[in-house]
């Protein structure tokens, strides 16, 4: 096998290596606490965690209830579940998050920059006999340690074998 054979094949191995981390799992792990809510809110602040799992290579995700779980200090009547946009906004609260109905107890927290630098922007609540309660100040904090990433095993092992390769074609010429 020839040594151009040989790093044409390492180069795909690699190419692909590197397109395949852009569809990688996403998972959030966070705690956040929101305060400055209109008069009358019932709490203020709210706090919570939150923990979601997806693919955002997919695209749009929306109305979502399965790798999600939130808790919250507010009560929360509807199916909890996630929305990933365009735009890499999540929301995270009532199954139908553009859809909340005043005099329930709907919530939902919107982050912006999902998954890259996750920042909360938005948080809302109601209850039964109330309004709309809407938080002017955010924190959102990592509950876990992020995850470090693992290094592109296949593309190092590709490589590695090109260079004994290499060296064997070397010492066959030399001979």
């Amino acid at each position: 096998m020839s040594v151009v054979r040989l790093l044409s094949l390492a180069t795909l191995a690699f190419l692909l290596n590197v397109n395949s981390a852009h569809a990688a799992l996403i998972s959030l792990n966070y705690n956040f606490s929101a305060s400055g809510f209109n008069a009358g809110a019932p709490f203020d602040p709210v706090t919570g965690s939150f923990s979601v799992t997806f693919d955002n290579a997919v695209g749009q995700l929306i109305n979502v209830t399965t790798g999600v779980s939130l808790t919250t200090n507010v009560p929360i009547d509807p199916v909890i579940g996630f929305d990933y946009r365009t735009g890499d906004f999540l929301y995270i609260g009532r199954v139908e998050v553009f859809n909340l109905s005043v005099a329930t107890n709907d919530f939902v927290l919107q982050v912006s920059n999902a998954s890259t630098n996750p920042t909360l922007v938005l948080l809302w609540y109601s209850r039964p006999g109330s309004d709309l309660f809407e938080a002017t100040s955010f924190s959102l904090t990592p509950s876990s340690p992020a995850a470090v990433p693992e290094p592109a095993t296949f593309s190092l092992l590709a490589l590695g074998l090109v260079g004994i390769a290499g060296r064997r074609w070397r010492q066959r010429k030399a001979s």
